[in-house]
């Protein structure tokens, strides 16, 4: 069976998997766009000092952007949330070298919640949280797409569990937009 992450188990079955909203994401890492774009400048004016090219200036800040974009996508293409039969997974990239990730066991989620922002309300992503029984147990997952309804899949997901034990007849998350065209 081919895995659909890095730490799956062999037989375990994948229910969701998502990325952040792209927009999201980048919103929430604009710090880092600040911090490209200063240091981009402070290079320009190094050149600068030692030649007079304007040539030089624009080749810097397109470096400068091509590297931020490249950074950007690398963080964002191995930042996950995903759902099995036996638990939560929260994949993050943290640097270039640094991945980290948290799990909780669907059996000690104690809640789950979605809170939508006024921009996530027109782009239609919601921040995700999944409490667990202990304090530190917590998922936090920002700007999914339909979090509110992927909440609402994995308290079902929760509730099947607890009546009918781990089983791999529970069916994968289908977005609302799919559900109704079908």
């Amino acid at each position: 069976m081919k895995k659909d992450f890095e730490w799956q188990y062999s037989d375990e079955k994948l229910l969701f998997k998502s990325h952040e909203n792209m927009l999201s994401f980048f919103f929430d890492k604009s710090h880092v766009f600040i911090v490209y774009i200063v240091l981009g400048l402070i290079l320009a004016l190094v050149v600068n000092y030692f030649t007079i090219s304007i040539i030089l200036w624009v080749i810097i800040f397109i470096f400068t952007l091509f590297l931020y974009l490249w950074y950007m996508s690398v963080l964002f293409k191995n930042t996950w949330v995903i759902i099995t039969p036996r638990r939560i997974v929260e994949l993050t990239q943290n640097g270039l070298f640094k991945k980290h990730r948290r799990e909780l066991k669907l059996t000690d989620v104690k809640a789950t919640d979605s809170k939508k922002w006024v921009i996530g309300t027109i782009l239609g992503y919601s921040d995700l949280t999944i409490k667990g029984t202990e304090e530190d147990a917590n998922i936090y997952f920002k700007g999914i797409n339909g979090g509110g309804d992927v909440a609402n899949y994995v308290s079902r997901v929760i509730d099947y569990i607890k009546t009918h034990g781990h089983g791999d007849e529970i069916s994968r998350y289908v977005p609302k937009k799919i559900r109704r065209n079908k």
